[in-house]
């Protein structure tokens, strides 16, 4: 759901009050487009711990293997370097 607000802060930056219209805005606001989304708390946060500790996982492995195919083809780029030099 997308809506337009009339949003006033606080000297903090915290949100003070909120309005549908410019009219009801009694002091300075800024005018903002505010998405709302729902929040599905069916899942449990234990399983999407998981998921996440995986992805993480996974992710980490695939830089380790990329750091050492790049180390790989350095030292080849390196050997044809140091044989065009020659």
């Amino acid at each position: 759901m997308i809506y337009k607000y009339w949003i006033e802060f606080d000297e903090e930056g915290d949100i003070k009050s909120f309005h549908k219209s410019k009219k009801e805005c009694k002091n300075e606001c800024q005018e903002f487009i505010v998405k709302l989304i729902p929040i599905d708390r069916s899942e449990k946060l234990e399983e999407v711990a998981n998921e996440f500790h995986k992805g993480v996982e996974a992710f980490s492995k695939d830089i380790k293997d990329f750091t050492k195919v790049s180390k790989k083809v350095s030292t080849e780029l390196g050997k044809i370097i140091n044989k065009i030099k020659i």
